[in-house]
This record gives C-alpha cells, structure tokens and sequence, in this order.
C-alpha cells in the first residue's frame, strides 16, 4: 500500500470523489471510454474522412481528453481507478461488503 492510500482520510476523500464520478460521469454525463471511438478516429483518418462523428456526443471527446491529460502528466491511467463509474460501483460494493461483514465464501479446492 502506498504512503498516500495509508493516511486515515484516504478513504472518505476517494469514496466522495467516487460518488460525484459516479453521478456526473455516470449518471448525468453518461460517459464512458470506447474503442469505437479510437477505432473510428484511426479508420477515418486513414480513409481521408470526416472526423465529424467525434463531435456528436462530445462529452466523450472530454473523458478521452481528461484521460490523455492524466496519462502524459501522472504517467499512468486516471480513468481506471478514478473515473470510470463501474470501478466506482465495484468500489462502493467493496466497502460495503467489509461494512456489513458479509462473510467470504470460499470454493473448494475441487
């Protein structure tokens, strides 16, 4: 574990910002990574074509942009881990699983 996720208000700092991904990426935004969006940004460009279609739904422009900006400046993905509202979700249900104590069900070796 890293030095940064040790500290006590780690958690309730990454739940918040989990939660307003999750509403405004999710929810509100409806955004998500696509490789459609890569793989028809590369096909059009290697056909001559418009790359008008990217700007039909831009607030996947922006998600892709904010994931890029985050990749050249902290070397490493942001969007897994920080932005994508399913990770949030799997998140969300991890803490509340130690919350409630739910026991672990262990298959066996067979």
């Amino acid at each position: 574990m890293n030095a940064l996720a040790a500290r006590p208000l780690f958690t309730p700092v990454r739940l918040g910002v989990l939660a307003l991904v999750t509403v405004f990426v999710g929810w509100w935004g409806q955004g998500q990574l696509w490789i459609v969006t890569v793989l028809g940004a590369l096909r059009t460009a290697l056909d001559g074509g418009s790359s008008a279609f990217l700007f039909y739904y831009p607030f996947s422009l922006l998600i892709w942009a904010v994931t890029l900006a985050g990749l050249i400046a902290w070397g490493r993905g942001l969007f897994c881990g920080w932005l994508c509202p399913f990770g949030a979700l799997q998140e969300f249900a991890h803490h509340l699983d130690k919350a409630l104590r739910i026991p672990r069900i262990e298959p066996s070796k067979k």
